[in-house]
């Protein structure tokens, strides 16, 4: 029993050490600072009106957490009632807007930093709005 305390505490050092080289990687894809600074997205629909979100973006690593160092992403899919706004993780995308239940119309707008604007709008469940920005 005590061989085994002193192989685990000799082998503690080791695998602290090993624990900081992995933080201290840095992938090619990593989102610098908080994710989801990226490009803006806004939806406009009135109160009570349901909408789901689906967007598509390059992929992504980000920190999801102080365990999770290099979460992968490369789309996200929201779901709201009325208007709501937001942020994706990059400076580009393409997002489809879909309306799910309650009164149209409703209507999709991408901006990056004052650059490119892009809306689109539906008031038809069957036909979905769809906008893209791309460098």
């Amino acid at each position: 029993m005590r061989a085994l305390a002193l192989s685990v505490a000799s082998a503690l050092p080791g695998l602290l050490a090993t624990s900081a080289m992995a933080q201290a990687v840095s992938l090619p894809t990593d989102v610098p600072g908080p994710p989801f600074q990226g490009l803006r997205w806004a939806v406009s629909a009135p109160a009570g009106t349901r909408w789901t979100l689906a967007c598509r973006f390059a992929p992504v690593t980000y920190r999801a957490s102080q365990y999770d160092l290099h979460s992968w992403t490369n789309g996200t899919t929201l779901t709201g009632q009325g208007p709501d706004q937001g942020r994706l993780p990059g400076p580009d995308g393409r997002c489809v807007l879909a309306l799910t239940e309650g009164p149209g119309p409703i209507g999709l707008g991408l901006a990056r930093k004052g650059k490119t604007t892009v809306s689109a709008g539906t008031n038809d469940p069957a036909t979905p709005a769809r906008a893209a920005v791309f460098q």
